[in-house]
């Protein structure tokens, strides 16, 4: 049997012979095998050996809804220094290299050291467009050495980095744990969904058996192709995706922009800024919502009773146990007093949610919450933080939750999964999963914001 992952068919099977003869009559009774090499395979001589060549799967693609491809084979250059062709001196050599390309030099340099004297050790890996202005420069260098080659690759490296991940070689750690699936030369998947569905995305590996004696190069006697692995598809919107990566290109705080269409949940954009360093801040990242939070707090008051065109009143400020509680600065005061919760949603009045503190529970707030998809979880692909809505303990921790404050924290995608909840009638809203929670969700408010400036708070 093949010593590595596969289907049944795998199995290579054959027949040989093997001679008996009388054990020596100094020795025990018996019969002895009579040894030669065609035991173990009927084309061995005494001079051969059988030698197992393992071959990786092309790495499967992942793909849109459409079947474009996303992230597919794309040319690359491996810049670095060829040892046997170095003039002068390896350590000056790989400095001067590092320098060109932009690494560290210490670090370079030992590695070119430590390698053996015909060893191509690689500085850095650049897409073809990158490598093109390098190969100039890196090929002048004493030793440098350009070397074509494919990596799996979004169209562009700003496209989803974080939640699509990286792909390269193996820890030793991975390949101890995969049991004999991956091999130290191979090519796996290292963070985001090239990690998660690196078994998919890798595919089985073919191997060759052949016989090596005089010909180096050996003699098949068998093999079996790899097995490519199966697409992912995402929904992902590349046009969207891009341009929310572009969005994010110049913020220089940790930043997030997700996407989705209500109707079916799909994910069309997952954009995670620079300045999170390479971590999914989108769907993993922990924040108060603030003032966006008031969705959930407006349902969980609906389903207590209080209607849309119900009066609440919004005072400048308010007091909690101690704890005063004010809107925002720019709040217009032709919006204060009495109002309707209907107006006091559109303009995002705090002191008329927080005042709701006793009318609701925080376990009704949690239900409403989870009826938008806050705090739930979902095996949407990829990790996710869903929400915690935390045990708002206290009156004042429950009056600041009912504004997004206090113990409440969301991800940018669960911010964006309840907002997406929240739909023009009750049956659009049932189609979200709103039902989970005991109900479809009552399309309160939103459908009156049509026009209203939100972005003030």
């Amino acid at each position: 049997d093949y010593d590595g992952p596969g289907p049944d068919d795998r199995t290579w099977t054959y027949s040989t012979q093997a001679e008996l003869v009388p054990a020596p009559p100094d020795g025990e009774p018996g019969w002895q095998v009579r040894w030669s090499p065609t035991i173990v395979h009927p084309d061995l001589s005494d001079a051969d050996a059988l030698a197992l060549r393992r071959s990786q799967a092309p790495r499967a693609d992942i793909v849109t809804t459409d079947a474009d491809p996303l992230v597919t084979a794309r040319p690359v250059g491996r810049v670095g220094l060829d040892k046997v062709r170095i003039d002068g001196d390896a350590d000056a050599a790989a400095r001067e290299l590092a320098a060109v390309v932009g690494i560290d030099p210490d670090e370079y340099a030992g590695r070119v050291a430590a390698a053996g004297d015909e060893a191509f050790v690689e500085a850095i890996v650049l897409r073809e467009v990158d490598a093109a202005a390098l190969v100039g420069a890196g090929e002048a260098n004493d030793g440098g050495r350009v070397i074509e080659d494919e990596l799996p690759l979004a169209p562009t490296p700003e496209l989803a980095p974080a939640l699509i991940g990286t792909v390269g070689t193996p820890t030793a750690e991975v390949v101890q744990e995969s049991g004999g699936a991956v091999v130290g030369t191979d090519l796996v998947g290292l963070s985001g969904l090239q990690q998660r569905y690196d078994a998919q995305l890798r595919g089985m590996p073919g191997y060759q058996v052949v016989v090596v004696g005089s010909d180096a190069e050996g003699r098949a006697v068998h093999q079996a192709d790899p097995i490519v692995g199966d697409d992912l598809v995402m929904t992902l919107d590349p046009t969207l995706q891009q341009r929310a990566d572009d969005l994010l290109a110049d913020v220089g705080s940790p930043s997030a922009i997700v996407a989705l269409r209500p109707s079916t949940g799909e994910l069309l954009a997952v954009a995670s800024g620079p300045a999170s360093d390479d971590y999914s801040t989108a769907t993993l990242g922990r924040y108060a919502p603030g003032s966006v939070f008031k969705v959930v707090s407006a349902l969980a008051l609906g389903r207590t009773g209080l209607a849309p065109d119900d009066t609440v009143t919004c005072s400048p400020s308010t007091v909690v146990d101690g704890k005063q509680f004010v809107n925002y600065s720019a709040y217009p005061a032709d919006a204060l007093g009495d109002i309707s919760l209907r107006t006091a949603f559109a303009e995002s009045c705090n002191t008329a949610f927080v005042d709701q503190v006793d009318t609701v529970t925080w376990e009704e707030v949690a239900d409403a919450a989870a009826a938008l998809g806050v705090g739930t979880d979902s095996d949407l692909g990829v990790d996710t933080f869903a929400g915690d809505l935390g045990d708002a303990a206290t009156r004042v921790d429950r009056a600041a939750g009912l504004i997004g404050q206090g113990p409440v924290l969301v991800s940018p995608l669960a911010a964006a999964t309840m907002a997406a909840s929240v739909g023009p009638s009750p049956a659009t809203a049932s189609e979200a999963g709103a039902a989970s929670a005991g109900g479809p969700v009552t399309p309160l408010l939103l459908p009156d914001l049509a026009g209203v400036d939100t972005a003030q708070d």
